[in-house]
Protein backbone atom coordinates (compact mmCIF):
# COMPACT_ATOMS: atom_id res chain seq x y z
CA UNK A 1 0.00 0.00 0.00
CA UNK A 2 1.26 3.56 -0.89
CA UNK A 3 1.12 5.89 2.49
CA UNK A 4 -1.26 8.78 1.65
CA UNK A 5 1.14 11.56 3.64
CA UNK A 6 4.61 10.63 2.56
CA UNK A 7 4.39 8.10 -0.20
CA UNK A 8 6.28 5.39 0.79
CA UNK A 9 5.31 1.69 -0.52
CA UNK A 10 4.48 -0.35 2.68
CA UNK A 11 2.92 -3.68 3.96
CA UNK A 12 2.51 -2.47 7.67
CA UNK A 13 -0.28 -1.50 9.48
CA UNK A 14 0.79 2.19 9.27
CA UNK A 15 3.78 3.55 7.50
CA UNK A 16 7.30 2.86 8.72
CA UNK A 17 8.53 6.71 8.22
CA UNK A 18 5.48 8.68 9.08
CA UNK A 19 3.03 6.57 11.46
CA UNK A 20 0.06 7.53 9.03
CA UNK A 21 -2.20 4.33 9.20
CA UNK A 22 -2.81 2.37 6.47
CA UNK A 23 -6.78 2.62 6.07
CA UNK A 24 -8.47 0.78 3.49
CA UNK A 25 -11.75 1.12 2.78
CA UNK A 26 -14.07 -1.61 1.91
CA UNK A 27 -15.69 -1.58 -1.39
CA UNK A 28 -13.17 1.09 -3.00
CA UNK A 29 -13.11 4.74 -2.01
CA UNK A 30 -16.39 6.44 -2.66
CA UNK A 31 -15.54 10.41 -3.58
CA UNK A 32 -17.13 11.16 0.03
CA UNK A 33 -14.40 8.62 1.57
CA UNK A 34 -11.75 9.84 -0.54
CA UNK A 35 -12.10 13.60 0.88
CA UNK A 36 -12.22 12.64 4.34
CA UNK A 37 -8.92 10.08 4.00
CA UNK A 38 -7.17 13.61 2.20
CA UNK A 39 -8.17 15.68 4.68
CA UNK A 40 -6.48 13.60 7.40
CA UNK A 41 -3.49 12.84 5.37
CA UNK A 42 -3.24 16.62 5.30
CA UNK A 43 -3.82 16.88 8.76
CA UNK A 44 -0.97 14.28 9.57
CA UNK A 45 1.48 15.94 7.07
CA UNK A 46 1.14 19.11 8.89
CA UNK A 47 1.36 17.75 12.00
CA UNK A 48 4.60 15.88 10.85
CA UNK A 49 6.44 19.21 9.03
CA UNK A 50 5.35 21.09 11.95
CA UNK A 51 7.67 18.76 14.31
CA UNK A 52 10.67 19.14 11.38
CA UNK A 53 13.49 22.08 11.10
CA UNK A 54 16.28 22.61 8.30
CA UNK A 55 19.30 23.53 8.80
CA UNK A 56 22.48 23.82 6.40
CA UNK A 57 26.13 23.72 7.11
CA UNK A 58 28.35 27.28 6.01
CA UNK A 59 31.80 26.81 5.79
CA UNK A 60 34.14 30.24 6.30
CA UNK A 61 37.66 29.98 4.72
CA UNK A 62 40.66 32.29 4.78
CA UNK A 63 44.27 32.15 3.29
CA UNK A 64 47.11 30.48 4.54
CA UNK A 65 50.35 30.91 2.81
CA UNK A 66 48.94 31.14 -0.11
CA UNK A 67 45.91 28.05 0.46
CA UNK A 68 42.62 28.03 1.26
CA UNK A 69 41.99 26.59 4.59
CA UNK A 70 38.95 26.11 6.53
CA UNK A 71 38.57 29.01 9.39
CA UNK A 72 35.47 28.25 10.64
CA UNK A 73 31.79 26.50 10.11
CA UNK A 74 28.48 27.68 10.71
CA UNK A 75 25.12 26.25 11.01
CA UNK A 76 21.96 28.14 9.40
CA UNK A 77 18.59 27.59 9.90
CA UNK A 78 16.63 27.11 6.74
CA UNK A 79 12.87 26.96 7.90
CA UNK A 80 10.87 25.24 10.35
CA UNK A 81 8.78 22.74 8.14
CA UNK A 82 5.42 24.61 8.63
CA UNK A 83 6.83 27.15 6.70
CA UNK A 84 7.44 24.95 3.21
CA UNK A 85 3.50 23.98 2.78
CA UNK A 86 3.86 28.24 1.91
CA UNK A 87 6.23 28.11 -0.77
CA UNK A 88 10.42 28.04 -1.12
CA UNK A 89 12.01 29.73 1.93
CA UNK A 90 14.94 31.44 1.18
CA UNK A 91 18.33 32.47 3.04
CA UNK A 92 18.88 36.16 2.78
CA UNK A 93 22.65 35.76 3.25
CA UNK A 94 24.35 35.33 -0.19
CA UNK A 95 27.03 33.13 -0.91
CA UNK A 96 30.60 33.27 -3.15
CA UNK A 97 30.70 30.82 -6.38
CA UNK A 98 32.95 27.72 -6.48
CA UNK A 99 33.58 27.96 -9.82
CA UNK A 100 35.44 25.03 -11.04
CA UNK A 101 32.87 22.77 -9.40
CA UNK A 102 30.08 21.71 -11.33
CA UNK A 103 28.44 20.26 -8.04
CA UNK A 104 28.30 21.74 -5.13
CA UNK A 105 27.69 19.20 -1.78
CA UNK A 106 25.73 20.76 0.51
CA UNK A 107 25.27 19.52 4.30
CA UNK A 108 21.43 19.57 5.24
CA UNK A 109 20.65 18.80 8.89
CA UNK A 110 17.48 17.47 9.39
CA UNK A 111 15.96 17.80 12.66
CA UNK A 112 12.52 16.25 13.73
CA UNK A 113 11.66 16.32 17.71
CA UNK A 114 14.94 15.68 19.30
CA UNK A 115 16.69 13.71 16.53
CA UNK A 116 19.36 14.96 14.05
CA UNK A 117 20.41 13.57 10.71
CA UNK A 118 23.21 14.94 8.51
CA UNK A 119 21.87 14.69 4.57
CA UNK A 120 24.79 15.26 2.33
CA UNK A 121 23.14 17.18 -1.22
CA UNK A 122 24.70 17.13 -4.47
CA UNK A 123 23.32 20.63 -5.65
CA UNK A 124 24.14 21.63 -9.48
CA UNK A 125 26.85 24.57 -9.87
CA UNK A 126 25.30 27.40 -11.85
CA UNK A 127 27.65 28.95 -14.44
CA UNK A 128 27.49 32.79 -14.05
CA UNK A 129 30.23 34.62 -11.75
CA UNK A 130 27.56 36.16 -9.10
CA UNK A 131 26.21 35.39 -5.71
CA UNK A 132 23.90 32.94 -4.93
CA UNK A 133 21.31 32.20 -2.73
CA UNK A 134 20.51 29.25 -0.77
CA UNK A 135 16.94 27.66 -0.89
CA UNK A 136 14.51 25.17 0.11
CA UNK A 137 10.76 24.08 -1.34
CA UNK A 138 8.93 21.55 -0.32
CA UNK A 139 8.08 18.76 -3.05
CA UNK A 140 5.08 15.68 -2.99
CA UNK A 141 4.84 13.50 -0.05
CA UNK A 142 7.23 14.65 3.00
CA UNK A 143 10.03 15.65 0.26
CA UNK A 144 12.35 18.93 -0.02
CA UNK A 145 14.54 20.20 -2.90
CA UNK A 146 17.38 22.52 -1.90
CA UNK A 147 17.38 25.56 -4.44
CA UNK A 148 20.43 27.37 -5.57
CA UNK A 149 19.91 31.14 -7.42
CA UNK A 150 21.72 33.83 -8.48
CA UNK A 151 19.86 37.12 -10.79
CA UNK A 152 20.08 35.15 -13.88
CA UNK A 153 19.94 31.07 -13.03
CA UNK A 154 18.34 28.63 -11.00
CA UNK A 155 18.63 24.96 -9.91
CA UNK A 156 17.54 22.32 -7.83
CA UNK A 157 19.01 19.34 -6.09
CA UNK A 158 17.17 15.76 -5.96
CA UNK A 159 14.30 15.30 -3.59
CA UNK A 160 15.56 14.56 0.17
CA UNK A 161 13.07 12.88 2.32
CA UNK A 162 12.12 13.99 5.76
CA UNK A 163 11.46 11.42 7.05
Amino acid sequence: MKCYVCGHEHSAQECPLCAFPAIEIIGGPSSAAQRQLEILAQAHREEYLASVALSVEVYYWKDQDGVLVEKSRQRLEMAQGSELVKGEKWLGQSFARIPEEANLQVGLIVRRNDQETLRRVQLPNLSQPELQQLGVRLDDGLQVRLLLRNSKQQSASEPISLT
